[in-house]
């Protein structure tokens, strides 16, 4: 959807030295293209702050790897709780992409 936007916006900044008039023109084009451009990052922004939001608000701290510390697996349970961290991190990754 946005990368559609931005090519969109793309086709819509040339700047061809003809004359005065139509130069002026066309900076004018370019700098309402700029601004379309900035409310697309902002919303692009947006999304991936909701995506680290709601990666952060998941537990890396599982019920299973508290269960292994408190009866001495601590190896174990620092294997549970990083591959809880990998899985997170993956689920970012993949909301993120386009």
């Amino acid at each position: 959807m946005d990368i559609q936007r931005i090519q969109a916006v793309n086709s819509q900044i040339t700047l061809i030295l003809d004359n005065p008039k139509s130069v002026k023109l066309q900076v004018k084009q370019i700098n309402l293209a700029q601004r379309q451009l900035r409310i697309i990052k902002k919303e692009i922004n947006a999304f991936i702050r909701t995506i680290n939001q709601n990666a952060n608000q998941s537990h890396a701290d599982s019920v299973i790897s508290v269960g292994l510390d408190i009866f001495g697996k601590r190896r174990w349970a620092g294997t549970v709780r990083s591959e809880t961290r990998r899985q997170i991190e993956r689920e970012k990754i993949d909301a993120r992409q386009p």
